[in-house]
């Protein structure tokens, strides 16, 4: 199973095709998770770049894929590049992989919208309730966005399956979870057992304390600032502390400033280091600090700690549970920092104990035990996907009801139920009605019955042409167990992945009735002929117009209400459509082909049953318009025999006479085509549409270059 991770950091691309870290998260990260998952596939800002520089290093490679989001600081480019985030997540194919949310995070409640009920995990490495608290961020937006991120950061806690958490109770408290589960804890530090010093620093009295501080500077809630601050205090008072600073972010020059502004001599900023480079200044050090406003666990901290480090820091986070009272700063502020230092300093043989204290609770955060932890985390968020996919597919309650209706189709009945029988999503019953077919039809159904017990076959006893059809498909609809109703024709062809494609795309718009997708439109020995597209943005209102939907594309939520009325003889689907429009039941299109639509040669009976077609779906634009007007139409008082007996030819709609004109082009009866021409334009005026198909008919040998043109673009069925 695939793990798909969302994650806040900043990733870079080469034109190679290669994504680069600064350090953390590179691929050898990524390996913790390819011990319980088949692959990693990482979802994360990406910026692309034409180099790197040397030190950074490869996040990509073997089972670990991006998936790349536009790249951005702050909440105003967020928001500039939200429309196009948006599209991005949604293109993110989730079903059947494992989901992880790192948070706090902008991209993570964005992505859970497409969630659903789809389980995912959470791990939380912070609070954003600190990070944005008031006099700690210096957003003009701080109050809104510590708002958005402390709900949207709950929310997500509560409603996950799995947690995990970097602290031991701290954040336990602030974003618990729903339902009491079981949580983890551990941190995503490496921290190889090669990274730890041999023994704790030795501290006895010397003339002069190096400081060291280790965090990044995009925000100030590490106080960086109030450190530099206290660093003045210092040297006024005496001069034996020297800072090192090290890290760097869009508040760097900033701090560098500051630090002129005071007139500080013993500072240095070294800006980003390598871990490696990280670990030799620590050694270098005597006391690290980190006066910081908000924290879930520092890894700089736990860093510093494996280097048998006094450490500094303040009463936030899971800082009280790894040091000791002595260590903590209740009041982070340039005064209490000071006095905090010289009052250490004063008792070297505690900052002995405190060393070895630090060294063995840095030593429980080893990366041995921590990826024990994550493990079982890992193998706990895999069960509990495996658990969902395998409810949706073995439940006694299908998730999809299938329903066909076959009447004579032996020589494509067999293409259509295994096309349904192969899909990749298997949580399907198959509701099969046969009309009395005459043909062998209902041998080959009854052999797949036998074979497939997610086929429930009923069989006729009387055939009543085309109302036989409406009543079967209602009586499937009255029997259907799924939450999903898909229909199939028995002369068409289903992609194999057309019921996952679509119960994604519910999963991710569950505000959607009804969907549809684009489809092949096949001929009798099965050729394509062309793409029959939708290019509509709102299907609702584009449908009153005339029916774009392939039938045999369709699913829509059973709700047992929905049904098919049986006076609509021959476009009893359309009707459908246009009374849930009316309803204000949303209805969607894929913008992909996931059915091949067959079509058969002109012929008499053809004719009829396409221009009966027509008019039966001018009947239902005309019951649309009723209930529009008058809240009911008049379908009670409808006969179906008098628009039967209607002469096709006397009707002048004007879909009924684009279809004429086709009609005699493609039997190319151009004098009749001409005919039908004039008619059109006499009434709706001229069309620039028609006027060149009328200039392209006017000859046998354009006709064939029109022909040869929309063959080869597949632009029409011509």
């Amino acid at each position: 199973m695939r793990v798909i991770y969302f994650s806040e950091y900043h990733f870079f691309k080469t034109p190679d095709g290669q994504i680069w870290t600064r350090g953390l998260h590179n691929y050898f990260w990524w390996q913790r998770f390819t011990n319980v998952f088949s692959s990693v596939l990482v979802v994360a800002r990406v910026k692309k770049t034409e180099s790197v520089p040397g030190y950074f290093q490869k996040a990509s490679g073997e089972n670990v894929a991006f998936h790349c989001l536009p790249d951005y600081f702050g909440p105003w480019r967020f928001f500039i590049n939200r429309p196009e985030i948006d599209r991005r997540l949604s293109r993110i194919p989730f079903f059947g992989s494992a989901v992880i949310f790192r948070i706090p995070a902008i991209i993570s409640p964005q992505f859970k919208k497409f969630l659903a009920t789809y389980p995912y995990a959470v791990s939380l490495v912070g609070d954003p309730q600190d990070v944005f608290a008031k006099g700690v961020s210096r957003h003009v937006l701080q109050p809104l966005i510590r708002y958005y991120l402390v709900e949207s950061t709950r929310n997500l806690c509560q409603d996950s399956s799995i947690i995990s958490y970097v602290t031991k109770k701290a954040l336990q408290k602030r974003y618990p979870q729903k339902k009491r589960r079981k949580n983890y804890f551990f941190s995503d530090i490496d921290l190889q057992d090669k990274d730890f010093a041999q023994i704790a620093k030795n501290y006895r009295r010397k003339s002069r304390w190096n400081l060291i501080f280790v965090g990044v500077f995009n925000q100030l809630y590490k106080g960086q600032d109030t450190l530099i601050r206290s660093m003045n205090l210092l040297e006024k008072n005496c001069g034996i502390f020297h800072l090192t600073l090290v890290g760097d972010g869009q508040y760097l020059e900033y701090c560098k400033s500051l630090a002129r502004k005071l007139k500080i001599k013993n500072i240095t900023f070294t800006g980003y280091l390598p871990k490696k480079k990280v670990i030799d200044q620590l050694r270098k050090s005597d006391i690290f600090i980190l006066p910081t406003k908000a924290e879930g666990l520092p890894r700089a901290l736990l860093e510093a700690m494996s280097q048998g480090l006094v450490c500094i820091s303040s009463n936030v986070g899971g800082i009280p549970e790894i040091l000791s009272s002595d260590q903590i700063l209740n009041n982070p502020v340039p005064s209490s920092i000071a006095d905090r230092l010289h009052s250490m300093i004063e008792n070297p043989k505690k900052m002995n104990l405190l060393a070895k204290q630090n060294m063995k609770s840095a030593w429980n955060f080893r990366e041995g035990r921590q990826q024990e932890k994550r493990e079982v985390f890992f193998q706990a968020v895999k069960r509990q996907t495996e658990i969902y996919i395998r409810t949706l597919y073995q439940s006694e309650k299908p998730m999809v009801s299938v329903i066909m209706s076959a009447y004579n189709s032996a020589k494509y009945i067999k293409e259509a139920v295994e096309s349904i029988l192969k899909q990749s999503y298997k949580n399907f019953e198959f509701i099969i009605f046969d009309d009395c077919s005459t043909d062998g039809t209902k041998k080959l159904l009854k052999d797949f019955a036998r074979q497939d017990n997610r086929i429930k076959l009923i069989c006729r006893s009387k055939n009543l042409g085309q109302v036989s059809f409406i009543r079967n498909l209602n009586d499937g609809l009255k029997i259907a167990r799924g939450k999903y109703i898909a229909r199939m024709d028995a002369d068409d062809v289903s992609h194999a992945k057309r019921f996952e494609k679509q119960i994604d795309f519910f999963l991710k718009h569950p505000e959607t009735f009804l969907l549809a997708t684009m489809a092949r439109v096949i001929d009798k020995d099965g050729k394509t002929l062309f793409t029959r597209k939708i290019r509509s943005k709102n299907l609702n209102i584009d449908l009153v117009s005339r029916n774009l939907l392939v039938h045999s594309s369709i699913m829509f939520l059973n709700d047992k209400k929905t049904r098919y009325r049986e006076k609509i003889l021959y476009s009893q689907d359309y009707d459908l459509y246009l009374r849930l429009i009316a309803e204000n039941k949303k209805i969607s299109c894929l913008r992909v082909p996931l059915v091949k639509f067959r079509v058969y040669p002109i012929s008499s009976s053809q004719n009829f049953k396409r221009e009966r077609q027509i008019l039966f779906s001018e009947k239902s634009r005309e019951f649309h318009r009723q209930r529009v007007t008058f809240g009911q139409d008049e379908y009670e008082k409808f006969d179906p025999e008098k628009l039967l007996e209607i002469d096709a030819d006397i009707v002048n709609s004007r879909i009924m006479l684009e279809y004429k004109i086709r009609n005699a082009i493609k039997k190319e009866d151009l004098k009749n085509a001409e005919k039908q021409f004039q008619k059109y334009f006499k009434i709706y005026g001229k069309n620039r549409q028609i006027l060149f198909l009328r200039l392209m008919s006017r000859s046998r040998k354009r006709l064939v270059i029109f022909r040869f043109i929309s063959k080869l673009f597949r632009l029409s069925s011509w």
